[in-house]
This record gives C-alpha cells, sequence and structure tokens, in this order.
C-alpha cells in the first residue's frame, strides 16, 4: 500500500484507488498524488482493510477485473462499510450487464472504460468528491434536525407527565451502559430512541400509566392500550423527517422476537438498528421489574428466564450496571446538599399534591437548580429521600 502526504485545500479529501496491479498503482499515485490525498490498494482484501483502518475516503475507484473478488462486489462491500464515500468502477470490457451489476449492487456514481485520460479521470474525481461533500453537509443538516427535534419532544415528555420522563431518562442510562461496555459509539437515533422510549404514553391516561409503571392489575382492554404505547410512539415520530428509524427501534420494545433485519435498512446499517432495539427491549424490561419493587438481583433473574428473548451477554452487561447501583445506601438530605448521580427514591410533590419529579430519575445539574428553585418559593418540602454512593 502506498500512500502520498502533500498540503493544501484539496488535500482535505482523500481517494483510495484500488486494483490488482502494481504498475498502475504507481501510475495512479504519480499522477494524482500531488492533486489529492491519494492511498491504494492491491486488490480487494487490502481494500476493505484501508477503509476499515484509514476510511471514511470521499472517492472509492476499484477496478473490474481483479481476481477472487471483482469491481462489483467489492464496490457492494464498500457501500455497506462506507455509504457516503463515492464509488467509481473502472473496466476495459464495458458490456451492458457489467454496468447493469456495478449499479445495482456497488451504487456506483460513474463506470469508467479503458483507456481514461487524465483529464477525464480527474474530472470524475473531482465531481466525486462534491457528491460525497454534498452528502455529508445534507447529513449534518438532517442531524441537526434530529437533534432540535428529540429536543422538544423530550421538553414534552417532561411537561407531561415527570414520571414517564423518569422511566425513559433511566431506560436510557441503561442502553449507554450496554453501548460502552461493548465499546460501541452511541449512535443518535439509539440514544434518541432510549430517550424517548415513552413518548407513546403521552397518548394514555396519566392513571393509566402510572398503574402499569408500577405492575397494578389493568384490565385487559387498559393492557391492551398501554401495550400498544411503542406503537403510537411510531406512528407520532413517522410525520417527522430522518425519525423513522427511531420510531421502529422504540416500537420494538413488547415484540416477543425482534427481526433479524429491520425492513427500513439493510447490511451493517440494518444490523445496528437490531442491535438498538434489543438494548432498548432489554432496558424497558429491566425497568419495568424494577418498578414493581424487585430488587436488581431479582430483575436480573427474571430476564435470565426469558432466555429465547433476550442475549446472555447483554443482560452479562446489565447486570454490571445492577452492580454498581447497589454501591448505594439510602438517605434523608436537603434539596440543597443534593449531588449530581443521587437517584431520587420519592416522588416530590407540590403540597397540594402535584406530581413535581418522579421517582428514579437521576440528579443532574439542572434538575437540583430546579428543585432548589421549587423549595425556595415554598412550593415543596426541603428534604428528600435518595439512594446516594456509599
Amino acid at each position: 500500500m502506498i500512500d502520498t502526504v502533500t498540503t493544501g485545500a484539496a488535500m482535505s479529501q482523500n481517494v483510495l484507488f484500488v486494483d490488482d496491479a502494481p504498475d498502475l498503482l504507481v501510475g495512479l499515485q504519480a499522477m494524482f498524488g500531488g492533486r489529492f490525498a491519494v492511498r491504494t490498494a492491491a486488490g480487494a482484501e487490502e481494500g476493505l482493510a484501508a477503509i476499515h483502518e484509514h476510511g471514511p475516503f470521499s472517492v472509492v475507484l476499484a477496478d473490474m477485473g481483479m481476481p477472487a473478488v471483482n469491481g462489483v462486489q467489492f464496490l457492494a462491500r464498500v457501500r455497506e462499510m462506507s455509504p457516503d464515500s463515492t464509488r467509481m468502477l473502472l473496466t476495459g470490457n464495458a458490456d451492458l450487464r457489467t454496468a447493469v451489476e456495478a449499479v445495482n449492487q456497488g451504487h456506483i456514481f460513474r463506470f469508467l472504460t479503458k483507456p481514461c485520460d487524465q483529464q477525464q479521470l480527474t474530472e470524475a474525481i473531482e465531481a466525486g468528491i462534491d457528491r460525497n461533500q454534498a452528502l455529508l453537509t445534507e447529513r449534518q443538516q438532517l442531524e441537526s434536525m434530529q437533534l432540535g427535534n428529540i429536543r422538544l419532544l423530550t421538553d414534552i415528555l417532561r411537561a407531561a407527565n415527570p414520571a414517564i420522563s423518569a422511566k425513559s431518562m433511566r431506560i436510557a442510562r441503561s442502553v449507554r451502559h450496554i453501548n460502552r461496555r461493548l465499546d460501541l459509539p452511541i449512535t443518535g437515533r439509539l440514544d434518541a430512541a432510549a430517550s424517548l422510549s415513552q413518548l407513546g404514553c403521552i397518548t394514555l391516561p396519566a392513571e393509566l400509566v402510572q398503574q402499569a409503571y408500577v405492575g397494578a392489575r389493568l384490565t385487559p382492554d387498559e393492557q391492551a392500550q398501554y401495550d400498544a404505547h411503542p406503537l403510537a410512539a411510531q406512528a407520532l415520530l413517522a410525520s417527522i423527517p430522518t425519525m423513522g428509524a427511531v420510531g421502529w427501534i422504540i416500537s420494538q420494545q413488547f415484540v416477543r422476537h425482534i427481526p433479524a433485519q429491520s425492513p427500513l435498512s439493510s447490511g451493517t446499517d440494518s444490523a445496528s438498528m437490531v442491535f438498538g432495539a434489543k438494548a432498548l427491549k432489554l432496558a424497558a424490561a429491566f425497568d419495568a421489574y424494577r418498578m414493581r419493587m424487585l430488587t436488581d438481583k431479582e430483575a436480573i433473574s427474571r430476564l435470565r428466564s426469558r432466555d429465547t428473548e433476550f442475549e446472555k451477554a447483554m443482560i452479562d452487561l446489565l447486570a454490571e450496571l445492577a452492580a454498581e447501583n447497589t454501591i448505594m445506601e439510602l438517605r434523608k438530605v436537603p434539596i440543597a446538599q443534593l449531588e449530581v448521580g443521587m437517584v431520587l427514591e420519592q416522588e416530590i410533590r407540590s403540597r397540594h399534591g402535584m406530581l413535581k419529579m418522579a421517582r428514579g430519575q437521576q440528579i443532574t445539574a439542572l434538575l437540583r437548580i430546579k428543585l432548589c428553585s421549587l423549595v425556595h418559593a415554598g412550593i415543596i418540602e426541603g428534604h428528600v429521600l435518595v439512594q446516594a454512593p456509599v
């Protein structure tokens, strides 16, 4: 593998050339090394390794006639690993069948035939870089829009029902722990799905939600209403751009067997969504047991008994979090002395009985300020029962 390191604005974009002909790679290196940040790979296997170790690349250009794995098959793999990379195919056999396969499997941007002169190849690479930049800009705009939507919806949850908001926060904490222990990045949509997992509950009567959360006996009709809240959330999110995947993950909370592939995606993206759905379902089930006054150990035991629904490795990671929770002690402390990380062990209600904050909510700096202001205004009592680190 050959690298070129140069300076200049053009070097902010990198290009990967993949071919099994060493002489051609040397020529491409000499031709474009001064214009782009070039990396070359001798064959498909080395190309995939380069993407894994040094990607993503703005443009990936591969030769069709590579042995073992041809250019079309290679670019199909690139699409799974690095979907925003612009993919181009160089071939000496420009037949219709090859072109159709390239479009259908690799979703290529340009189909170039040999011999291809330097100007034509330069123009193709520059167009590929422009396309990659446009995709990244669009993705950033969508992510910014999604973040704004999530903030708005979490504010709605908090205002609508503190118990719903608190349960969502506890579930999100468990999901983040599982991700962190697996050394996986916290994807925006998984974090959104965990934080909005109870969104559908705002369509239900508050009394029904409270009864369901604590495990009270419900009528068949009430149980059916509550069990439908993940689908209600999916329906609410369906009309919001970029939130379709978030809605699907949420919708799987009560599904007995989560499908092996998401209907909204494929490849590694689908696998990520399925993982997210499994992690969220497990975290929600764990919290449901805890809200019914089971100990963490009892809750983990119940989850292990449902071995056809939950993966043992995920339960083990959740058990670690439960073990961390046990290194806490029950205290009654002045609200002014609350510390970040403490967990409320009681509901906080106004002197007139209005729920202000639900049991199980973890204290943050913002929540502490809010509680102190309520005490100062004489709306709530000045002491609260919490779980605090020993």
